[in-house]
C-alpha cells in the first residue's frame, strides 16, 4: 500500500488498485495482474512490480513496463534503493536477485545484472550498510544469514561474481530462525527458536562478529497476539512498530534513545497485519485478511475519524 500525489495504490493478488481523493471505493488498474505489493518512489516518479508482470513505472491511473518479465523471469518480491548509490535499485524476484542502474540519458532505470545464485525469502528483505554490503534474508535462515559484497566494474554491479558471506553461531549467533529490519539508522537481528523465544542482536563490524543485546522491545511478549510490521518513521520523528500482534508509538529520550511506548489499538491485537503508511497529516493502517482489507484512518490523536471496507 502506497500514497503518491493523493492517490492511494494496493498491490494486491491480482494486480493493482487505487484510491482516489475524496472516494470511497477502490478502482482496478486496468492492465495490471499479478501479486504486488511493493511502491517506490524516485526523482518524483513511482515504480512497482508484481510477481507476473515484473518492474513496471506508475504515472496517475496508468502504467508501463521498465523491464516486462519474460518467461516469468522476474516475478518481483522486492525493491530496494541503495542507500550507497540512490542510482541503483535492488530487485529480489523468484528466480534470483537483479541490480538496475537508472541511465539519465534516457531518464530510465536499466539492467545491470541478475543471478539466479542468491534467492531471498517471499519477502525479499535486503538490508544494505554503509560500506555497500548488504543482508540478505533467504529461503533457509536456519542458524545463519549472508552478507553480499557486491563487486562493482567500471561503475556497474557484478553480482554473479559478487563475494558471499555466511554468519552462524561460530560468529556469535545462537542456533534458530534468523531475521532482521532497519530500525531507523540501524539494522537489528533477531532469532527464534522453536520454543518462540527470541534474541536480539547487533552486527559489530569492528569485530566481524555479532553481539547479543537486549533492545528496547527485547521484553515485549510473543504471546499476546500475531502480525509485524518493520518500524515507519512519521514526519514527528515518532517509530511506529508492530511486534506479536501489538502497536507502539516510540519517542527518543533526552539521551537520543527509542523508550518503548504504550501499545495502542488494542482491538487490533489479534488481527495479522503486514504494513503501514503514514502521511503527512493522517495516519493509515492497513491490516491485511484472506481476501479483505480494513482500513482505518486517525489523526494524530489517534482518535478513530473513518473506516473504509474494500472487499
Amino acid at each position: 500500500v502506497y500514497k503518491y500525489k493523493d492517490i492511494v495504490y494496493m498491490g494486491t493478488n491480482n494486480g493493482i488498485y487505487t484510491l482516489s481523493p475524496g472516494e470511497n471505493k477502490v478502482e482496478f488498474m486496468e492492465g495490471t495482474y499479478g501479486q504486488g505489493r511493493i511502491f517506490l518512489e524516485f526523482d518524483g516518479r513511482l515504480f512497482t512490480g508484481t510477481s507476473d508482470m515484473g518492474f513496471m513505472e506508475i504515472d496517475g491511473y496508468n502504467w508501463k513496463y521498465v523491464r516486462a518479465s519474460n518467461n516469468y523471469d522476474l516475478r518481483v518480491n522486492n525493491i530496494v534503493k541503495s542507500r550507497v548509490d540512490t542510482n541503483r535499485l535492488y530487485i529480489s524476484h523468484n528466480q534470483g536477485l537483479a541490480s538496475f542502474y537508472y541511465n539519465s540519458k534516457i531518464k530510465q532505470f536499466e539492467l545491470e545484472d541478475n543471478t539466479l545464485d542468491i534467492i531471498l525469502d517471499n519477502q525479499g528483505n535486503f538490508e544494505e550498510n554503509e560500506d555497500g554490503s548488504a543482508w540478505l534474508s533467504e529461503l533457509d535462515n536456519e542458524n545463519k544469514i549472508k552478507l553480499l559484497i557486491p563487486k562493482i566494474e567500471n561503475g556497474n554491479t557484478n553480482l554473479k561474481e559478487s563475494e558471499i558471506k555466511t554468519y552462524d553461531t561460530d560468529d556469535g549467533l545462537v542456533e534458530g530462525n534468523v531475521g532482521f529490519w532497519r530500525h531507523d539508522e540501524d539494522i537489528h537481528f533477531f532469532v527464534v527458536n522453536d520454543n518462540d523465544t527470541t534474541k536480539t542482536f547487533m552486527f559489530n563490524h569492528e569485530e566481524d562478529r555479532f553481539e547479543e543485546k537486549e533492545l528496547y522491545y527485547s521484553g515485549v511478549s510473543n504471546e499476546i497476539g500475531v502480525g509485524f510490521f518493520p518500524p515507519v518513521k512519521d514526519s514527528q520523528g515518532k517509530l511506529w512498530i508492530r511486534i506479536d500482534g501489538q502497536i507502539y508509538v516510540n519517542e527518543k529520550d533526552e539521551n537520543g534513545d527509542y523508550q518503548l511506548g504504550e501499545p495502542i489499538l488494542k482491538e487490533f491485537v489479534e488481527v495479522v497485519s503486514f504494513i503501514i503508511f503514514i502521511s503527512v497529516s493522517k495516519i493509515g493502517v492497513f491490516f491485511r485478511f484472506v481476501f479483505n482489507f480494513e482500513y482505518f484512518l486517525f489523526n494524530s490523536l489517534l482518535e478513530l475519524r473513518y473506516f473504509l471496507y474494500c472487499g
